[in-house]
């Protein structure tokens, strides 16, 4: 999540300059084989699981039995189609404020939205109202969660980290890699979960 021009090379370079001073761990669900192996080599440093049976044993671990499938959609993300996979709690993230409040208002003023409450989370919330809104989140998509109702969360970035929470479906609008595990993280996160992640290949504005 670092900026890579310029948080994260003052980072590597601040662990470069402390090593053998201080100790230090580096973690993320996001790292490449390619980079762990590269910053092992800058920093002299170990990297954990350090063979197959140490990640068959991390693999094996209870928070890991869940399901996740993956499908690429080849068309915009649309109401119609977040409602269609629809079923008790469903995440949506776009890329841009404007299109995540186009996709609130679309979903929350579909003909077939039933009883389903929609939910809008973005950075341009007032502290206070973000606050109360996340508040909520974590209520209805948690993993304690025993609200009988139905939701729908839209979402940017914003949800992408610091929220612990869950759902059967996750839709997204395509995004750098990262991003993409990072926002499915949010979908069957916990065990003996099953989910879908859909993958948008075009985003739908307001025009």
């Amino acid at each position: 999540l670092f900026d890579p021009q310029s948080m994260l090379p003052t980072t590597l370079e601040m662990l470069r300059i402390l090593r053998g001073v201080a100790p230090f761990l580096l973690m993320t669900a996001t790292f490449s084989g390619e980079m762990l192996a590269g910053l092992a080599r800058a920093l002299d440093a170990v990297v954990v699981p350090e063979d197959d049976d140490a990640r068959k044993a991390i693999a094996a671990l209870p928070s890991r039995r869940k399901l996740r499938r993956y499908h690429l959609v080849d068309g915009p993300l649309t109401a119609e189609a977040v409602l269609n996979a629809h079923r008790r709690r469903t995440l949506v993230v776009c890329n841009q404020v404007g299109r995540a409040q186009a996709m609130y208002r679309a979903l929350r003023d579909h003909p077939q939205r039933g009883d389903t409450r929609v939910i809008l989370l973005h950075a341009r919330f007032l502290p206070d109202d973000r606050g109360r809104i996340e508040s909520t989140l974590r209520t209805v998509f948690g993993k304690e969660n025993r609200d009988p109702g139905r939701w729908i969360a839209v979402a940017t970035q914003a949800i992408e980290v610091g929220l612990d929470i869950t759902c059967e479906a996750l839709h997204t609008e395509l995004a750098p890699a990262n991003a993409i595990v990072q926002r499915a993280g949010r979908c069957a996160r916990y065990r003996d979960e099953e989910g879908d992640v859909y993958v948008y290949t075009h985003a739908v504005g307001d025009d």
